[in-house]
């Protein structure tokens, strides 16, 4: 299935349905592995397994022919996560020197956004000038998605060159990619400026024969040092932290099981649903902005949605969230895999903070694995950061509850890990 499309997207599909059905140009005839590659996937007609073997081939290419396959088959959602993986394997695997040249030349001006973004993902595993000349383009790309994707890869090129370039885009940037570009700074020099100004000003005075072997050096010890269980809040307080995001979406879990009641620090007790209908209507108030645009999903059996889609967060739509927030009750079972799904078919999103008390129990996919795959296919390209909160406090076996939190803390932290987001476990 397809979360958006776009009319650069149009074109990848395009190419991918050519291929689907053996027509491919005459010009994709010049390249004898796209070739091989346009007879294997006619073989395969639609079976997955098949169409897998048929793009590994394409690792061999040597042309421009078949990145272009590859990238109209990574970012073809309706293929499936799959062959969608596979298709971004081979492009990370291409050794053909015209390929990669046509990656690193070509790349930066390509028409599709989402293309882009992945091809940033594929330049951040290349060790060459070539590449980083690239990413120190694509980092100064219109759009946000491309931005982000070029920043969090030039990360791995430890140099002046690429410092310079996040911050020359962190002095234009807000929300999301200002966030992310503070964290590459930070991670890249071991400084904890907050302002773009300031880090300009600091690189300016101290850029001359940086040590990033040092600063490297200094941050691993130190994270080896604090490494150790999750933290947590003892009763939900700032349960959603900072929020930087200016397109934000919340996906709340209002599923039965968020009935059972979690203690509070002075002994009271409120059901999980209130308590985080509590956590979220204070996040609403406080932390967003008339900057921000915002809407809110919440789940059980069924998904249902706010808006239809991101909204100013002027005071009366505040207002009109709160009371949203303020009558929402649990029902039904976890649909996880329709709440994701329904989430992604918002094109405007750059964050989503995701909440819920347990694994998929229904819905059309259940398998966390599985969801996982659905979640990094709808993904690749547009860089969505999901930020996984698993809310499991209390005991839910005196309402006949019985839950598996340790699976739930697994496939919680999986999602955020494989989509740039943090990790909150409170039982």
């Amino acid at each position: 299935m397809r979360a958006f499309q776009s009319k650069p997207a149009l074109w990848a599909l395009t190419v991918v349905a050519v291929v689907t059905f053996g027509l491919l140009p005459v010009a994709y005839g010049a390249d004898p592995v796209v070739k091989a590659f346009k007879k294997r996937w006619k073989i395969a007609n639609g079976d997955a397994t098949q169409q897998i073997e048929a793009l590994k081939t394409l690792s061999a290419s040597n042309s421009s022919d078949g990145v272009k396959v590859l990238l109209a088959s990574a970012t073809n959602k309706d293929l499936g996560y799959r062959v969608t993986d596979a298709a971004f394997d081979a492009l990370k695997a291409l050794k053909g020197p015209k390929a990669r040249k046509y990656i690193v030349e070509k790349g930066p001006k390509l028409r599709s956004a989402e293309q882009k973004a992945v091809l940033c993902d594929v330049l951040g595993e290349y060790k060459q000038d070539e590449a980083l000349k690239a990413l120190v383009v694509l980092v100064t790309d219109k759009s946000d998605q491309v931005q982000l994707a070029a920043v969090e890869n030039l990360v791995k090129f430890k140099c002046n060159q690429s410092v310079d370039a996040i911050i020359a885009c962190m002095l234009k940037a807000d929300g999301t990619l200002e966030y992310a570009c503070r964290s590459a700074l930070r991670q890249m020099t071991g400084e904890k400026l907050a302002d773009a100004v300031d880090w300009k000003n600091w690189w300016d005075s101290n850029s001359k024969g940086f040590d990033f072997k040092k600063v490297a050096a200094a941050i691993q010890s130190r994270a080896k040092e604090s490494s150790g269980k999750i933290s947590t809040s003892v009763d939900g307080s700032g349960l959603y932290e900072s929020i930087h995001s200016h397109k934000v979406l919340f996906v709340l879990d209002t599923s039965g099981s968020m009935r059972i009641e979690a203690p509070l620090r002075n002994g009271k007790k409120l059901s999980r649903l209130d308590y985080v209908k509590k956590e979220l209507s204070a996040a609403i108030n406080m932390q967003l902005t008339k900057d921000t645009r915002f809407n809110i999903i919440h789940f059980g059996d069924k998904v249902y949605t706010w808006k239809k889609k991101l909204v100013q967060a002027t005071g009366g739509n505040k207002k009109g969230a709160l009371n949203f927030v303020k009558k929402l009750k649990f029902f039904g079972m976890t649909n996880t895999y329709e709440a994701f799904k329904t989430a992604f078919n918002d094109p405007n999103i750059d964050t989503i903070y995701f909440l819920t008390d347990g694994t998929p129990t229904t819905g059309g996919i259940i398998v966390p694995s599985q969801i996982l795959g659905n979640i990094r296919s709808w993904n690749r390209g547009r860089n969505v950061k999901i930020h996984t909160i698993a809310f499991l406090t209390g005991d839910g076996t005196k309402q006949g509850i019985i839950e598996d939190k340790g699976g739930s803390k697994i496939f919680m932290k999986n999602i955020a890990e494989q989509n740039g987001g943090f990790y909150r476990a409170l039982e």
